[in-house]
């Protein structure tokens, strides 16, 4: 049972369990930003003022933004002590994959922001998990220790599918907007280029000649994260998802994207 006034919740239907985070709340403030090189300089804070939701005409004119403002905290603290969620909706989490790993089928998480490190762009790698990889390895470590996880995202206005291949089990996530925005075509923010390699260590049972068995560790480098499907335009975008539980050894999963009215993929 979670504690009241809180806006992170989960929910289940049927064989599916949902968590809901709350990615705003109780996040770290970001760090302080370097100011972009003249000319685009002139434009950021009319840039700050509309991904902040202030008035985009007072930018101007002395309105402070919160990206360019001192921030003494974000400047006294190390990776490893930032959070996106908060201690207590990291527990929750935490709690909540023990309790479906055993009692539901398929696990979706639903993140107001994407946990790709893929989208860059003007904020990509400080209002995203991107901005809080210390504890985004941590939930990726979770999410991939059970079976049929996807994460639901949002926020870029364009669409991206990306696998994680990193734990046990491969986490999946499909990010989709804008419902009814714009999107910009002259300037796509993903490249795989902004994800990284991490180094695991695999454990494979050697049997010697003489039936002994064996545990060798062996380390090797791999994609974090693996871009299957990428789609920037188009100002409708949404994503159905049907899921099939009825045989729980073989459960299956189907995703179609719509842009403008139309499938697109799937």
């Amino acid at each position: 049972m979670l504690p009241k006034r809180v806006y992170y919740y989960d929910f289940r239907h049927g064989d599916t369990a949902f968590f809901v985070m709350d990615t705003r709340r109780y996040r770290s403030p970001p760090p302080p930003q370097k100011p972009y090189p003249f000319p685009i300089s002139i434009f950021t804070p009319l840039i700050e003022a509309v991904a902040e939701g202030r008035n985009p005409f007072a930018a101007y004119f002395g309105e402070p933004s919160a990206a360019s403002a001192h921030n003494p905290i974000a400047e006294a603290v190390d990776e490893t002590s930032r959070t996106m969620l908060g201690e207590a909706q990291l527990a929750a989490l935490h709690s909540w994959i023990a309790e479906v790993n055993q009692t539901a089928t398929w696990k979706f998480v639903i993140s107001s922001v994407p946990l790709t490190a893929m989208w860059g762009g003007y904020d990509g790698h400080v209002d995203l998990w991107a901005g809080y990889m210390y504890e985004r390895d941590t939930v990726l470590s979770l999410l991939s220790s059970i079976p049929n996880v996807v994460v639901l995202s949002g926020d870029r206005h364009e669409f991206a599918a990306i696998e994680f291949p990193r734990g046990k089990h491969i986490v999946r996530e499909y990010s989709t907007s804008p419902l009814n925005q714009f999107y910009v075509p002259w300037a796509p923010t993903l490249s795989p280029k902004n994800a990284r390699n991490i180094t695991l260590v695999r454990q494979n049972i050697i049997t010697t000649e003489t039936g002994e068995e064996l545990i060798e560790e062996v380390a090797e480098e791999v994609e974090e994260e693996v871009l299957v499907k990428y789609h920037p335009s188009g100002n409708h975008k949404w994503t159905t998802i049907e899921v099939d539980s009825t045989d729980s050894s073989a459960p299956t999963l189907k995703v179609e994207l719509y842009v403008n009215g139309k499938l697109e993929w799937e």
